[in-house]
């Protein structure tokens, strides 16, 4: 998990130091340990708590904790909870509403046709092949073959009907004109 998804927390001075430390003595390390002066530490031992340090992890946290009690410094550490976010389930990242996931579920919606691209079954688009079982998705799934136009069609037929009379004739010379 990272850090990032982590609670994180606070360092809060509660304004006191602890029995058996002396109040004028801490201030001074704590200003060492900030790099400023007393005047500006001083008003966080004035018996008010103040956070000195905010939205850090805990590790870190407890390193200020360790160190300002080590010094004298009455501390607590506060956690600030990572806020909740309703969220919906989906398989698709926000944002990105045209992956091939989705477009994948788009084309299986509109009953595209497509050639298995294992056994060449022709089918509407599926997870599976109807014909091998064999996933589509893992599979190169190649487009159905468009119909031929009617232009297509004749000339097929004629080229047909073309090579028959020519192995007709070939057959009927070669009988007869022997």
């Amino acid at each position: 998990m990272s850090e990032n998804n982590q609670d994180q927390y606070q360092v809060v001075l509660t304004g006191q130091v602890k029995s058996g430390y002396s109040k004028a003595n801490v201030i001074k390390q704590v200003a060492e340990l900030f790099q400023t002066s007393r005047e500006r530490i001083s008003p966080f031992f004035q018996g008010k708590a103040a956070v000195i340090k905010s939205h850090i992890s805990h590790k870190r946290a407890f390193q200020y904790k360790s160190k300002l009690d080590e010094l004298g410094a009455e501390v607590e550490l506060e956690r600030i909870p990572v806020a909740e976010v309703e969220t919906s389930f989906s398989m698709v990242p926000e944002g990105e509403e045209q992956t091939p996931y989705n477009e994948l579920q788009q084309r299986i919606s509109n009953g595209e046709q497509v050639a298995c691209g294992q056994c060449g079954h022709l089918q509407t688009l599926a997870p599976n092949c109807e014909s091998c079982g064999k996933p589509l998705i893992g599979i190169t799934v190649s487009a159905a073959p468009e119909t031929p136009s009617a232009k297509t069609s004749a000339k097929m037929i004629i080229l047909s009907l073309i090579i028959i009379v020519l192995v007709a004739a070939g057959i009927f010379s070669a009988y007869f004109f022997k």
